[in-house]
Parts: structure tokens; sequence; C-alpha cells
């Protein structure tokens, strides 16, 4: 779950049931529950990202990852707009904001979709990335295959991180999206699932 305000905001994905929920941080009553339809059957599939409160230059939202499908709800519950396009098809990482910025990313291992999206505010309604996402007037850089599988991203300074889970880091602008270095391997063997940290000018890893 994350703050937002006097709210505890959750998202609830899975095969059964799928929603994005708030409750009254001093009471735990819940304030309101919307639901989060699948397109299909075949889309009804569990999450693991948790949601991300981006304040921006234009308004309050919280930002979702989903199958195939990003979300931004405004804090009273409402759609703000929904991305149609490639995902992982497991969604473990969290947004993060940076740079006046969202960037979204999942990827599966064994996926040939991996992408990362960073995304300008001002969205509205429902679209689709279409055939090449860098195209949409709100991605302003697409990556498809740079995504992590459980660690989420971080951005440091200017620089956009991804650990991944078998022991490599990747580096790229966090502004355009151009890769500063490819996949450098640990120099010992390590596998990682949790999210990297920065302090002080270094990386952390775990």
């Amino acid at each position: 779950p994350v703050i937002c305000g006097d709210l505890v905001i959750m998202v609830y994905d899975n095969q059964q049931d799928r929603y994005i929920a708030a409750f009254d941080r001093e009471t735990g009553e819940q304030r309101w529950r919307t639901a989060r339809p699948a397109q299909t059957a075949r889309d009804r599939r569990s999450t693991w990202a948790t949601p991300l409160v981006w304040k921006n230059d234009q308004r309050t939202e919280i930002v979702t990852s989903d199958y195939r499908r990003i979300r931004s709800y405004d804090p009273s519950g409402n759609v703000l707009w929904e991305l149609e396009g490639p995902t992982s098809n497991l969604i473990i990482p969290s947004p993060l904001a940076a740079h006046g910025m969202v960037y979204v990313t999942s990827g599966y291992v064994g996926d040939r979709e991996r992408p990362v999206y960073a995304i300008r505010p001002g969205a509205q309604g429902e679209t689709s990335v279409g055939e090449n996402p860098a195209e949409h007037p709100h991605v302003v850089w697409f990556q498809p295959q740079a995504g992590p599988y459980n660690t989420s991203p971080i951005v440091y300074g200017d620089y956009y991180y991804t650990l991944l889970d078998r022991g490599f880091m990747t580096c790229h602008d966090a502004r355009t999206g151009e890769e500063v270095y490819s996949k450098t391997r640990f120099p010992q063997g390590a596998s990682f699932t949790s999210s990297p940290w920065a302090y002080n000018g270094k990386i952390f890893c775990l």
C-alpha cells in the first residue's frame, strides 16, 4: 500500500477479483473501491506492483501497472487515463517518478516483451501506444527490452538504473532513454530480488 493524504491506497489484482481501494488512515474505514476490469479472461492476471502516488505539476495521480495496461486514478478513485501497450506477462516492478515523468516497467525473464515507458503528465482517457510506442504523444521514451523481473528500477541524478535479477546492471539517460551502458555483470556471481537504493553518490544492491 501507499499513503495519499489521509488515505491508504492498495491494489488487489488476482484472477478472481481485481480492484483498487482507499482506506482512512486513522480508522481503516474504506473510503472508495474501484474495479480494475480485464479486457478478456486471459487478461485476468495477478499483479504485484505497488501503486505510485505521482504529484506532478498538473495534479496528483495514483499510477498502477497491469497486464498490457497502465492506469492512473485521481485520489477519489476515478480513472484519469489508461495506456494500452506491450508488457511482460508478470507485473512486479513498481512505477517511479523523476524529472517530471513517471516510469513504468515489467520484465519477466522468459518474455520477449520487457518494456520501459517514460510518460509525461497530462494524459486523459483511454489510448493505445500502437505499433510504435515512442510516437505516442505522452510517451517521452520507450525501451522494448530493458525491464527487470522482480526489482524496481531507480533514478539517481540524471540516470535510470536497472538491476536485473541474474546479476547485471544497465543504465539509461533518465530524460531521453538513451543507453549509457548495457548489461554489466557484477564481479562476483549474485542474483537479486530486492530493489536497489542510492545514497551519497553510490547505488546499493542487496
